[in-house]
């Protein structure tokens, strides 16, 4: 007689691989590669009888793990089951690699580079369990599936990599359990550099002096080789199999594999050099996304949709635009001064419409809260499949309101994870439209979003970094009121934060301020100057209750009395609808304010109120009306 089990599968590392970005490309294929690979072990999954219960593996983009059951005569026949299921998902990884490898370098035979094919073998961290199904008890048995799988990952340990053995000097280690020794790759920074395309001024010897690698340990791409763009892999540039893996990437389409399990075999075209897509634009182009549109009606509109396909988006902006600076991007002579007049056209055309090419974008990260205590409270399989579908449904709904316009992209949007990469033209009404589709969705849940705001030229892996650090700083903040929460963190180009955390009833708020500062109905001076008289009266620290008393009343009347006065004079401000905007806005920063206690009434966080208004200023400051 079989039995019922269900089947838990994870595939990793997933945050570290996803953060490993170097480019915008680098993060979006990550992203897919995490969501394609777990809907691959899915169908294999299903193809040996097994049922999926949560995510809907049709949906775009997927969670790294998925959970099932199955019907098997004996656990030992499950584990074959698991087993399979694992080593079908590590050999794609494998074979794909080298695949999307070569056909991004035209044709190349890589199979002769030491150690690339044992790179991408040992990438991937695969765990699995299975566990018996009750139907009855269904809560239960669930929830202990759910236990024995978080016991599986302290289980293990991964293999390392140890395929270099020419040190002989380093005798007092275990030679196994040196791994690679050699360059590391600039984008993951763990691995030997297997792709490397050499700069024009790198002399013979520069595979000794700079990678510490033999010529069958990495593949040399010339400096004057044409065929291979600059966006794939700039000169100077050095990456691991995984991480050039990452970046040769194609997408699956969800149609096709769901009806065809060998379908991404077809993604990559067997002519050699046939041009690729770009999948997905650079920080720069999102940045940059708002001025572009003033540019859609030029006459060197065309060409310069040409130039975007062919090179990086870095060189919209002056700064980047100068001849040295394109030469060493890799731009061919022939196309600089083109590049150049089509960047100073862009400009001029945007200055004569009163905007600016601004630097900075938004990343978004978004997390339902408590979406596993709410999974496991289901009674019974229909209840977690009725979940499943709604996040499906909302999934969905999040691709529509960003994908409308070129003014967003979305990098990922699955099961309870979402992450969005937004100009600020669009950031607060894209924010308000996802709160309204969530409200409509029909589930009892909240859910908590960090949006990181970051010049173009900090390096993206730290903008991914911060927004998941400050997604759960947020969730900590506010764990006793349901959490609910929004982080709203400014990142300079140098790298200083300012972050700011607050309830997502009080996004609108942000917005409201954020618009009537972008549309100049109120001076910003009067945020400066309220940080000024609160800090000069001491206002910072711990307080007696009785203290608090007296903050609050005179922070509130300060807060009034400078707002009136930043207000504009001109007499668009005696309009009835601006005066009662004026005063909304007022009353809800002074209701925000009254809401800065923390920890048990000691704690009045007049600095997090503070940082609210700079960071609405901020915001306005680097936005085109």
């Amino acid at each position: 007689m079989s039995q019922q089990y269900f089947f838990i599968f994870s595939i990793g590392p997933v945050q570290s691989f996803i953060a490993q970005a170097r480019k915008a490309q680098d993060l979006y294929s990550g992203c897919r590669m995490v969501s394609d690979y777990c809907r691959y072990a899915a169908l294999v999954f299903c193809d040996k009888g097994g049922t999926v219960i949560f995510p809907k593996i049709e949906s775009a983009s997927i969670t790294n793990r998925f959970v099932g059951t199955v019907a098997t005569e004996n656990e030992a026949e499950a584990r074959k089951m698991g087993a399979s299921v694992e080593k079908a998902v590590r050999d794609r990884f494998a074979e794909e690699g080298i695949m999307a490898m070569q056909t991004g370098l035209g044709g190349v035979d890589l199979t002769h580079v030491k150690g690339l094919k044992e790179q991408l073998e040992t990438h991937l961290e695969i765990y699995w369990i299975f566990s018996p199904y009750d139907e009855t008890n269904y809560a239960e048995s669930f929830r202990r599936a759910e236990l024995v799988f978080g016991m599986s990952k302290y289980m293990r340990t991964p293999k390392q990599m140890a395929y270099q053995h020419a040190l002989q000097e380093y005798h007092m280690f275990e030679r196994d359990f040196l791994g690679e020794t050699g360059r590391k790759c600039i984008v993951d920074g763990e691995r030997n550099v297997k792709i490397y395309r050499q700069r024009a001024s790198e002399k013979s010897d520069f595979l000794n002096n700079k990678l510490f690698l033999t010529k069958s340990e990495v593949h040399i791409i010339p400096s004057a080789d044409a065929q291979i763009s600059p966006r794939l892999i700039q000169p100077g540039e050095g990456l691991s199999a995984v991480s050039f893996f990452k970046r040769c990437y194609i997408p699956d389409e969800v149609g096709k594999i769901l009806e065809n399990r060998d379908a991404w075999k077809q993604k990559y075209p067997e002519k050699n050099g046939e041009k690729r897509k770009k999948l997905f634009p650079s920080t720069a182009y999102v940045a940059a996304a708002d001025a572009l549109s003033m540019f859609s009606g030029a006459p060197e509109r065309e060409k310069l949709s040409e130039l975007l396909e062919k090179h990086d988006e870095e060189f919209l902006f002056a700064e980047n635009c100068t001849r040295n600076a394109l030469q060493s991007a890799g731009v061919l002579e022939k196309d600089i001064e083109e590049v150049i007049r089509v960047q100073r056209a862009l400009e001029q055309t945007v200055k004569r419409q009163g905007a600016s090419l601004h630097p900075y974008y938004a990343l978004v990260a978004v997390d339902v809260d408590s979406l596993g205590k709410h999974m496991a409270q289901q009674k019974d399989r229909a209840g977690q499949e009725e979940v499943a579908q709604k996040l499906h449904e909302f999934a969905l709904a999040v691709e529509e309101v960003v994908s409308k316009d070129d003014l967003g992209r979305v990098l990922y949007a699955g099961g309870d994870d979402f992450l969005l990469m937004l100009n600020l033209q669009r950031l607060f009404p894209i924010l308000q439209e996802i709160e309204e589709k969530w409200n409509s969705c029909g589930l009892p849940l909240t859910y908590s979003t960090a949006f990181v705001i970051s010049h173009y030229k900090a390096p993206l892996s730290r903008a991914v970094r911060t927004a998941r650090a400050e997604l759960r700083a947020a969730k900590e903040r506010f764990k006793a009121e349901g959490k609910n929460a929004v982080a709203c963190c400014f990142m300079t180009k140098s790298g200083a934060t300012t972050t700011v955390y607050f309830k997502q009833d009080k996004l609108a708020l942000l917005y409201n301020l954020f618009e009537a500062l972008r549309r100049k109905k109120y001076s910003p001076k009067f945020i400066f100057q309220f940080a000024q008289n609160m800090a000069d009266m001491g206002f910072h620290g711990e307080t007696t209750l009785e203290e608090q008393e007296h903050i609050r009343q005179f922070a509130l009347w300060e807060l009034q009395r400078l707002m009136a006065r930043a207000k504009e004079k001109k007499p668009v401000a005696d309009n009835r609808e601006e005066k009662e905007k004026v005063t909304i806005t007022i009353e809800l920063l002074i209701s925000l304010l009254e809401e800065q206690i923390r920890d048990a009434g000691k704690y009045l966080d007049m600095d997090n109120f503070i940082r609210f208004l700079k960071m609405a200023e901020l915001v306005a400051k680097h936005t085109n009306l």
